[in-house]
């Protein structure tokens, strides 16, 4: 029994030494949980509130009436369905998908007492939850003013047909696999070049470093496109989710967005020039970019600090292209969505050229 312990002991001392020693391991096991609460703490109301329901709101009506009624949207407070949060009277919003709902205050308001309220057909507690909102929110303002009793609601849908939150993840996913991958597959192939001895003698040929960062860099896009695509197939297969919008648009953004991070990849990759070290940023990028560019749901649900940054992230345009191809079979702006995709592949592609470069 006592060699039994004086092993164990010595076990233990010897890993501890270890690990003291093995920096990045001691970094995964404290920087990770530390970066899943702080991603958590961003997406789930810092500077924000979590429970107040996003919507556009567009009163073109100038009478006393909608004047209260627009009002009642600013200013309504209650326990079960606390208040809105109100976004810029800007429709566009509500087109391109970074907001659920739409209430739009006619000019004739007054006369017709009709109001406009447009939603995506997503099936799911969030949309629910606006019905409720909704009404409760004409139910206040017939309690304060009973002279306004009798408001009707023209309710309409941008689908025929329902959307579930699987559907609308799904999208998202497309281009989320493009990237993860994209940034595994290039920072694998840069840090394998020096773990087995072949970057030395790679970097003693006549070829440009220039030359191999853009081979690994497009063979990392490759092999992201070719994830990416698979993760459709399952999606279709899981979800019945069926791509709406040109196939060749989809193949372009999702090319492009993985050609953007394989380069990033490279960079990661030759910077740190081992394979195990490239887990811990590849998820601390991968991760946080899902949930700011609206994997999990609307860009219009953070804080607007959060959507401030989030509208600079190259993902932000990948994942709500991906999206409206696979739901509304548009693009938007589909030009706009490329452009900034092809200046972050060029610049990722730099940094990938900078550390191919380098002495190994």
């Amino acid at each position: 029994m006592h060699a039994f312990l004086r092993s164990a002991a010595g076990t233990l001392r010897k890993d501890l030494t270890i690990w003291r020693r093995d920096r990045p391991v001691l970094a995964v096991g404290v920087i990770a949980p530390l970066g899943l609460l702080l991603i958590m703490a961003l997406f789930f109301g810092a500077g924000g509130r979590p429970d107040a329901a996003p919507v556009v709101l567009v009163s073109e009506g100038q009478g006393p009436v909608a004047a209260r009624l627009a009002e009642t949207f600013r200013s309504i407070r209650s326990q079960v369905s606390p208040w809105w949060k109100l976004l810029p009277p800007n429709p566009r919003l509500f087109a391109s998908e970074e907001v659920p709902g739409m209430a739009v205050i006619p000019a004739d308001f007054d006369q017709s007492l009709t109001l406009k309220f447009y939603l995506h057909n997503w099936n799911s507690d969030l949309d629910q939850n606006y019905r409720y909102r909704l009404a409760y929110t004409l139910g206040t303002l017939e309690a304060g003013f009973p002279e306004n009793r009798g408001i009707r609601v023209v309710r309409r849908e941008t689908l025929s047909r329902d959307v579930t939150w699987a559907a609308y993840m799904a999208g998202t996913t497309l281009a989320y696999a493009a990237m993860l991958a994209a940034i595994l597959f290039g920072g694998v192939a840069a840090a394998r070049e020096t773990e087995r001895g072949t970057a030395r003698f790679v970097g003693s040929t006549p070829a440009s470093p220039w030359a191999l960062a853009l081979g690994r860099t497009l063979a990392a896009a490759a092999g992201a496109s070719i994830s990416a695509l698979v993760a459709w197939a399952f999606a279709a297969l899981l979800w019945k989710v069926r791509v709406s919008g040109p196939a060749s648009s989809l193949v372009a953004v999702l090319f492009l967005e993985a050609l953007a991070f394989a380069g990033l990849g490279v960079f990661l990759g030759g910077l740190l020039r081992r394979q195990h070290l490239l887990m811990l940023p590849t998820g601390l990028i991968a991760l946080p970019l899902w949930f700011l560019s609206g994997g999990i749901g609307p860009v219009a649900l953070f804080p607007q600090t959060l959507q401030t940054l989030a509208r600079w992230l190259p993902t932000t345009y990948a994942f709500g292209t991906v999206s409206q191809l696979v739901l509304f079979g548009s693009a938007g702006d589909f030009g706009l969505t490329l452009a900034v995709l092809a200046g972050t592949a060029i610049v990722t592609f730099g940094l990938a050229g900078v550390v191919t470069a380098r002495p190994s």
